[in-house]
């Protein structure tokens, strides 16, 4: 397990490159999601005084002695007369520093006023697909980091499945949030009773009540849950109840695709029961924790955010395993293993968005969903938004690539990269789904 991933690293370098400071997150450097082509995948601002600016507020509250000796570089010497950058200066150091980053520097270019960074292609495939595939279950995971949360909440009485559907979300909340702070190396205790004298670093209680919490804790308010039903009355309902009618809803639904055989079957009320429970997980988290929320009984067009994230789960397992499948009958080699794969393969801008927009970022996405639980304001919504976009894109990807080609020489070298790819952006959907209380699903 690193001590910092690898896009916190490389804003890191950066930061201490023009000051003299390292930060994992760094207000000098703008990521880009789109125009890369032209624009880069980075950008900073040219004017040096600008960029001192943002670097001061951002080093704040969070600076510490950076670990990279080669990036000990004076940025004056890259400045003219008027404190602003010379651009080729400054992208001649940066390029030849960055062979010394976690992520490479092919070259830089000026447009509208910034400098733009383009990452070597290659470097960074090979980078991030190790790392997410050697790491597996842990990756995005930070070392512990020895800080104690106290997470308590109102007191339940009933069963999980026998709660309301706002006392659920509570819990659900809860759950949510012991796994982001563990992930994001905090020790997590919530045995303790919410009136009880406990020594922690930050204590916080989840309540639906909009009251003030005691002088130990931090209030984190979780909205109501009511259900609108087709007559338009509303209701705060038994969650079982509410997951009989997802279930009987979701028994129609495969009932067109697979026919009577879903009737009456253990394992397809199985089937049912889980995803229902997963897609009203999902739908919970997918807005800000103290925002009231109203979901509709008798209508699929609550979950269909939900749907859409866990069938594109299935896609993914229903790639590899027809790929295995062709291995069996040997009309598909065996995988060669990542070292020995031509990852230069990767052309396609998706590719390319797969990469840097979502498996390169989902550690700073974990982050980001507890930046400011010290205020009382987590976001666990921000995982589920980053995997509804993830699936988007691998949707997108899905419909205008071709992963699984004939078994012909010229095209396994193509096809074993995008199997890798495709394995990585799978690795943190499961990653993600488990995160949020989720099991995966093998098939839809």
């Amino acid at each position: 397990m690193e001590d910092r991933d690898i896009l916190s690293s490389f804003y890191a370098n950066i930061c201490y490159y023009f000051s003299g400071k390292c930060s994992g997150k760094c207000a000098l450097v703008k990521k880009h999601k789109e125009h890369l082509q032209t624009e880069g995948d980075f950008s900073i601002v040219l004017n040096l005084k600008a960029q001192q600016k943002h670097a001061h507020i951002n080093m704040h509250n969070n600076e510490h002695v950076c670990q990279c000796e080669s990036t000990k570089f004076s940025v004056s010497a890259d400045s003219g007369e008027d404190g602003n950058l010379e651009p080729e200066k400054v992208s001649k150091n940066l390029v030849k520093l960055s062979d010394g980053w976690s992520l490479k520097l092919l070259q830089c270019s000026v447009h509208n006023d910034r400098l733009c960074l383009f990452l070597n292609r290659l470097h960074t495939f090979k980078t991030v697909l190790f790392s997410v595939l050697a790491q597996e279950t842990v990756y995005g995971k930070l070392p512990n980091n020895y800080k104690k949360v106290v997470l308590t909440q109102d007191c339940i009485k009933d069963a999980e499945l026998m709660m309301n559907l706002t006392d659920y979300r509570r819990n659900v909340v809860r759950n949510v949030l012991v796994n982001l702070l563990t992930e994001t190396g905090h020790l997590v205790n919530i045995d303790v009773d919410s009136e009880a004298s406990y020594c922690g670093d930050w204590q916080y209680h989840l309540s639906s009540k909009p009251t003030e919490a005691n002088h130990a804790n931090v209030l984190i308010y979780c909205g109501t849950v009511s259900v609108n039903t087709k007559n338009g009355k509303g209701g705060n309902a038994v969650t079982a109840d509410y997951l009989r009618q997802r279930s009987k809803e979701l028994k129609e639904m495969s009932r067109q695709k697979h026919g009577p055989q879903v009737d009456n079957d253990p394992k397809w009320e199985a089937f049912f029961n889980k995803i229902g429970e997963a897609s009203l997980k999902i739908d919970l988290l997918s807005i800000r924790p103290s925002r009231s929320f109203s979901v509709n009984n008798g209508s699929q067009e609550t979950s269909r955010n939900a749907h859409f994230i866990l069938y594109n789960c299935a896609r993914l397992s229903a790639i590899q395993e027809k790929y295995e499948k062709k291995c069996s009958e040997n009309i598909y080699p065996s995988l060669v293993p990542l070292e020995s794969v031509d990852l230069s393969l990767l052309t396609k801008e998706e590719e390319w968005d797969l990469l840097t927009n979502y498996l390169l970022v989902y550690p700073h996405v974990l982050q980001s969903t507890i930046e400011f639980i010290d205020k009382g304001k987590p976001l666990p919504n921000l995982l589920c938004q980053f995997l509804f976009s993830l699936c988007g894109c691998y949707s997108s990807y899905y419909r205008r690539v071709r992963v699984l080609t004939e078994s012909r020489d010229h095209l396994l070298p193509v096809m074993f990269a995008r199997l890798y790819l495709i394995k990585a952006v799978e690795c943190v959907i499961h990653n993600a789904l488990r995160l949020l209380g989720i099991e995966p699903v093998r098939y839809m």
